[in-house]
C-alpha cells in the first residue's frame, strides 16, 4: 500500500506547557496555538492479515512558546522547528480490514456472498531517525544551552491507527502517534529545569 497524508505536529520541550507538570502523556500540553502541520508519505507491506511493515517519511513544522497561562509565561521564549523523520514501523492488527467475514454473512439466490470487513484497527511501534533544526526568539541566558541545529536523533514512534476501505483501490485511515526522541533539543534549547527528552 502507498500512503499519503496530512496531520498535525506538537513538540513537548522546554517552552510552553501546562502549569501542572504531571500532565498525563502531555495531553494537557496540547494547545491549538502551538499545533502546526505535517505531511506524511509511507509504503506499507502486509506480511499477513494481522501484521505489516511500514516505511515512512514525515515532515513536521512545530512551534513552542511561553504564552500567557503556560508553565513559564513570564519568560516569553518562542521556538519554531522543522523536523523530518524516517522510520521503520511494525503494525499489529487486532481488527483486520480484509480477508475476514463479518459475523452476519449475507446470502442471495446463488448462495453466500463474501462480505468482507471494511474496518481495520492496529497498534504500531518502530524505530526512526529525526533530523531537526530550530529558530529561537529568546533572550539568551547563561544558564541555558542552545543548539538550534541541524541535528539528528533517534526516535521511537508508538501509537494506534484505524482504516476504512472505500473501494478495491482506496483506503481512508487515521493515526495518532507519540515519538519519544533521544534529544532534549528539538526546540533548540535545554534549560536547567529540564529533566526529560523532548
Amino acid at each position: 500500500e502507498g500512503v499519503l497524508g496530512i496531520g498535525s505536529t506538537n513538540v513537548y520541550g522546554d517552552l510552553g506547557g501546562a502549569p501542572n507538570a504531571e500532565s498525563f502523556l502531555f495531553i494537557r500540553d496540547i494547545t491549538f496555538r502551538n499545533t502546526r502541520p505535517s505531511i506524511y508519505g509511507a509504503i506499507r507491506y502486509k506480511i499477513d492479515p494481522k501484521t505489516a511493515l511500514k516505511f515512512s517519511l514525515i515532515y513536521g513544522y512545530s512551534k513552542t512558546e511561553d504564552f500567557a497561562g503556560s508553565r513559564n509565561e513570564n519568560r516569553e521564549f518562542i521556538s519554531t522547528s522543522n523536523l523530518i523523520e524516517c522510520a521503520a514501523i511494525y503494525e499489529f492488527y487486532f481488527l483486520q480490514e480484509d480477508r475476514r467475514l463479518k459475523s452476519s454473512a449475507m446470502f442471495n439466490r446463488r448462495g453466500m456472498v463474501n462480505n468482507y470487513s471494511t474496518f481495520g484497527a492496529y497498534v504500531f511501534a518502530g524505530l526512526g531517525a529525526t533530523t531537526f533544526w530550530s529558530k529561537l526568539d529568546i533572550e539568551e541566558r547563561a544558564t541555558d544551552v542552545y543548539k538550534p541545529g541541524p541535528s539528528v536523533t533517534l526516535a521511537l514512534p508508538i501509537g494506534v491507527g484505524i482504516k476504512y476501505i472505500l473501494s478495491d483501490h482506496w483506503i481512508l485511515g487515521y493515526e495518532i502517534g507519540y515519538r519519544h526522541s533521544l534529544s532534549d533539543f528539538l526546540d533548540g534549547i535545554q534549560t536547567p529545569s529540564s529533566d526529560n527528552m523532548d
